[in-house]
């Protein structure tokens, strides 16, 4: 970057989907190696 360089706000338009499939992102469940954090209010912090 050069010296002195401004960041500068685009007003740039993109399309879009009206509903985003995001179900490949879900947890499968605890994995090989996994382990469950302790439940609210029973860690070690006061």
């Amino acid at each position: 970057m050069e010296k002195g360089w401004v960041p500068k706000k685009l007003y740039v338009y993109i399309d879009v989907p009206d509903i985003i499939d995001i179900s490949h992102m879900r947890s499968k469940g605890i994995q090989p190696g996994e382990g469950l954090l302790p439940e609210a209010g029973k860690g070690l912090m006061k």
